[in-house]
């Protein structure tokens, strides 16, 4: 939700009697915030794979939208921030869904993964319009609740109930594939045949 701090920026710091720079550097904290807990993360999805990080990202950001909701101050929201959204940001993150996908797909991983970042690119560009008619019926406050319910409803149920480790957790294999060949194999017996019979 960073790509939307702009569309709060003018009401937010009237509201919170607030500079405009200060407000500003909310988010280089988060960043920096991001970047110290990354090394702590990769080992955790690499172990335990994305279900739980991401449910529990999910859960720890939507009840923080929900919080922001109720803030009278700015360190109010600049805690809340930097602690439950910034976290559960990082449990989110591209990091956790790339090596997620990774485990499901081998012969098709590229696309997979171009999906899932169009996806994230798309999200950027329609959520500050989606905010903007928020915040024009609902104010900020409401906007922030409205958020946290979206991200409880769609992100931490289907998370918790339908993400797996790998398709080997469910008796499955990468792409689809009926037997336990990787796609790479496949793929170099299908280059193979493919010499063979122009030898020929």
């Amino acid at each position: 939700m960073s790509s939307t701090l702009s569309v709060f920026l003018k009401p937010m710091t009237e509201d919170l009697a607030v500079s405009r720079g200060l407000f500003s550097l909310l988010r280089s904290g988060e960043i920096l915030l991001a970047g110290a807990l990354a090394p702590l993360i990769g080992p955790l999805v690499d172990r335990y794979g994305g279900r739980w990080l991401m449910t529990g990202g999910a859960l720890s950001a939507g009840i923080g939208f929900l919080l922001l909701s109720q803030v009278s101050a700015f360190w109010q929201f600049l805690l809340l921030r930097w602690s439950s959204i910034a976290i559960g940001g990082v449990l989110m993150c591209q990091m956790v869904v790339s090596v997620t996908i990774s485990r499901w797909f081998v012969r098709r991983r590229g696309r997979a993964i171009a999906v899932a970042s169009l996806g994230q690119g798309l999200s950027k560009v329609l959520i500050p319009i989606i905010t903007t008619v928020l915040f024009a019926r609902v104010g900020w406050r409401g906007t922030w609740a409205i958020f946290g319910l979206i991200t409880l409803a769609l992100i931490v149920i289907p998370a918790a109930i339908f993400m797996r480790r790998s398709p080997e957790d469910l008796g499955l294999w990468p792409d689809g594939l009926d037997e336990p060949a990787t796609a790479t194999e496949s793929a170099a017996a299908k280059n193979t045949t493919h010499f063979v019979a122009e030898d020929r």
